[in-house]
């Protein structure tokens, strides 16, 4: 492809009205996945999440969950990453077109609805079934969170008991966001488990149910995992 049918292509990726088409060309011209994905700029680092039981929940309200293995981004989504799929960012009260600073921002994206975070894993997912082996990108159920925020081990924040080891919080940030990476990981190479910003989960927090265990057994069972 030259440059100009490549940024043509780019464009209908990522626009809101026009992602399919863009989807067809790919499948039309043989397109891999990490080819498009390459195209569109976007890279990440994923690594495997052990399955096993875990206790999960706040103290007086855990659980103990079994867990399937999955795969899980090592760091949150960040700023550079959601432009790549996506084209636009949300600052303050404002929706705008993605500039080259914006594909470069390796602090976390924040500003996005639940619904534009589906829409993101659809598009990823989208892409991923060029090949042959698809890949589902989705949400983590909160009590898969939390088994992957853990560890595997027992700290009181993800990695460590010292929260300036693995965390950025007011105390230590300037209450800025920071880039993502910079501290400890924790025992499943995981960054910024605790702190810098909130995640979007597939569920909510529910009172009837602190742990989110029995949400998750029952999306277990609906999905057959």
């Amino acid at each position: 492809m030259n440059t100009e049918n490549t940024e043509n292509l780019i464009a209908l990726l990522r626009s809101d009205d026009h992602f399919s088409q863009g989807l067809e060309l790919c499948q039309a011209l043989e397109l891999s996945a990490d080819t498009v994905l390459d195209k569109l700029g976007f890279l990440i680092e994923l690594t495997q999440i052990p399955g096993g039981a875990s206790k999960i929940g706040e103290e007086g309200h855990q659980e103990e969950v079994h867990f399937e293995e999955f795969e899980m981004a090592v760091t949150m989504t960040t700023g550079a990453q959601w432009a790549a799929i996506m084209g636009w960012v949300f600052t303050g009260t404002t929706r705008r077109a993605a500039t080259e600073d914006d594909f470069a921002d390796q602090r976390p994206v924040v500003n996005v609805t639940a619904h534009e975070v589906q829409e993101f894993c659809r598009r990823l997912t989208a892409i991923y079934s060029l090949d042959d082996s698809p890949i589902e990108v989705r949400l983590p159920h909160s009590a898969e969170w939390e088994h992957a925020a853990r560890g595997g081990e027992n700290y009181k924040y993800a990695g460590s008991d010292d929260p300036d080891e693995v965390a950025w919080y007011a105390g230590n940030s300037d209450y800025k966001l920071k880039p993502v990476g910079l501290k400890k990981p924790n025992g499943f190479g995981l960054y910024d488990m605790s702190g810098n910003a909130y995640c979007w989960t597939a569920t909510e927090w529910d009172p009837d149910d602190p742990s989110g265990a029995a949400a998750y057994r029952l999306w277990i069972e609906e999905n057959g995992a």
